[in-house]
């Protein structure tokens, strides 16, 4: 199963998961906080993250101040080539969570893990990351992450026919 269960967890602080090393066993995922409420920062740097049978982590619906989660520690190559990922198998479950700040990672490296290293589209994780950048004043920045988003619900998204797809390339 997992190897740490935190569904629900409060932390009226700080949470540091730093040189974590977990191996889950689960679809459910290695280190699962689903729902979590943190008031500080939720550190995972240098942790070592690893499932053969599904998420390495699950914050879905989580909330963090700030999130510190460097990229390789989920794609321990990096965002070296963005339109292919050596390690898709490495996934994330990213869905509905809520944080103000990004640490230790680039805005390219965590839109890498968005697109590559979460099981399928969902809009929250990119709107999340463009609301923070706006929030410090990135605003053309935040307008890329936006264009990703689209190019991913054409790649990943449901539409419901390849002329509505066939449009949707063609406007966004």
């Amino acid at each position: 199963g997992p190897a740490l269960i935190g569904d629900h967890l409060q932390v009226g602080s700080d949470m540091f998961a730093e040189g974590l090393t977990a191996t889950g066993h689960s679809t459910d995922g290695a280190v699962r906080l689903p729902d979590a409420r943190i008031s500080g920062q939720l550190n995972l740097n240098n942790a070592k993250l690893t499932n053969p049978a599904g998420p390495v982590l699950d914050l879905e619906d989580a909330e963090a101040k700030h999130l510190f989660l460097p990229a390789h520690v989920i794609c321990p190559h990096g965002p070296a080539s963005r339109s292919t990922c050596t390690t898709p198998e490495r996934r994330l479950a990213l869905t509905g969570l809520v944080y103000t700040s990004l640490h230790t990672v680039g805005w390219h490296e965590w839109l890498h893990l968005i697109t590559h290293h979460t099981h399928d589209y969902r809009p929250q994780p990119y709107q999340q990351l463009a609301a923070v950048l706006k929030s410090t004043g990135h605003e053309s920045t935040a307008r890329d992450v936006l264009i990703a988003q689209q190019r991913d619900l054409h790649d990943r998204g449901e539409f419901g026919g390849r002329l509505i797809k066939g449009a949707h390339r063609l406007w966004g």
